[in-house]
């Protein structure tokens, strides 16, 4: 079966399945057995992935919404961008470990927001450090305002893992031995928590959670690579928001020790009251043996007004696989909204991924 038949006849499986959900004979995310869930979420990242290709070689038309395609009208690498607001949705821990997500008045959700719901789920099953992050938040008694997340399609190069130029995407997804072998795919996730009760000044306190998650490891690392550069992770919040400076960062590897050890494996480097930024090893090799990091979380905490204006919180993430350093630029607009532009000391021997949510809060 060449490419395109099979991205057409799993686009319209999935076309089939979205049209049950719409009508409310299906309520897989729920009622199914968790294992059963796990398969059916790889099912649809892949139709997903396959009817984007779809889209982009047979119209050849510009990619539209965000929540539905790769960012490629906005980035020259393919990158797959959702947000979940969950003002109008419900959520329910499961067993004290993991969480799901209804429509807080008993309807069938909207199109658009099932697939965001859909994708995040799909992310979650394959990152249980994150969703453990998540539960733990929740199970603290504070509530989960909104979730953002950017994909990034990876393709082993030499010695470490490349972003994938959009121009690109119809050779990345075609299914062969050699590039399965070589695929990855990292995930910046960002949520943002707040307190049920407003302090004495009349303000919520907010918690907010950068999250990557490498889907393989992220480089060879190890002896072979002993200076590949550190990484950088950095979170800015809306300028109308105070930091309270409590912020701290964890990770996770694949060889002892497992949990990361602040302030040789990562540390706090540089910042300022308007941004935060951590350093992080993804490959250290320390005593003759290799680590390989597989996520790593970096919570921040704000104090902020209530309000229904549109606010944005963005995440950065700098990959390296050569010793650099990064300058970071601030620029704050009309609606208050903080960003920050990143220059690494080179140009090549990195990759940066972005992502940014909004909310009313």
């Amino acid at each position: 079966m060449d490419i395109h038949t099979e991205v057409t006849t799993r686009l319209l499986l999935l076309w089939v399945r979205t049209v049950r959900n719409v009508l409310g004979k299906e309520d897989a995310w729920t009622v199914r057995p968790e294992r059963v869930r796990k398969k059916c979420y790889m099912k649809l990242k892949k139709v997903l992935a396959l009817s984007t290709a779809l889209a982009i070689v047979f119209s050849n038309s510009q990619v539209v919404s965000a929540q539905e395609m790769p960012d490629a009208n906005e980035s020259e690498y393919l990158e797959y961008h959702y947000q979940v607001n969950f003002d109008d949705l419900d959520v329910f821990i499961v067993n004290g470990a993991t969480f799901d997500i209804a429509s807080d008045d008993g309807r069938v959700m909207d199109a658009k927001t099932a697939e965001a719901v859909d994708a995040l789920m799909l992310s979650l099953s394959e990152c249980s450090e994150v969703e453990e992050g998540i539960v733990s938040m929740l199970n603290d008694n504070q509530q989960l305002a909104v979730v953002s997340f950017t994909e990034a399609p990876l393709l082993w190069e030499d010695d470490h893992y490349d972003r994938v130029k959009a121009a690109d995407i119809t050779e990345y997804y075609k299914d062969n031995d050699n590039n399965r072998s070589k695929k990855g795919e990292f995930t910046l996730f960002t949520a943002v928590f707040r307190s049920s009760e407003l302090d004495s000044n009349g303000k919520h306190k907010y918690t907010t959670r950068t999250y990557g998650a490498w889907n393989k490891n992220s480089a060879v690392g190890g002896e072979n690579y002993p200076d590949s550069g550190v990484d950088y992770v950095l979170q800015s919040a809306p300028s109308t928001w105070f930091r309270t400076q409590d912020d701290w960062m964890s990770a996770n590897y694949d060889n002892t020790p497992y949990s990361g050890v602040s302030g040789d494996d990562f540390w706090s480097d540089s910042g300022s009251e308007d941004y935060i930024r951590y350093a992080i090893k993804d490959d250290p090799y320390e005593f003759a043996k290799a680590r390989q990091n597989k996520n790593f979380m970096l919570t921040s905490t704000w104090l902020g007004n209530p309000s229904t204006s549109m606010r944005k919180i963005h995440s950065y993430y700098v990959h390296t696989w050569e010793s650099l350093t990064i300058s970071v630029s601030i620029s704050i607009n009309n609606k208050y909204e903080k960003s920050l532009t990143i220059t690494p000391s080179m140009k090549e021997k990195q990759w940066q991924l972005y992502n940014d949510l909004d909310f009313d809060f």
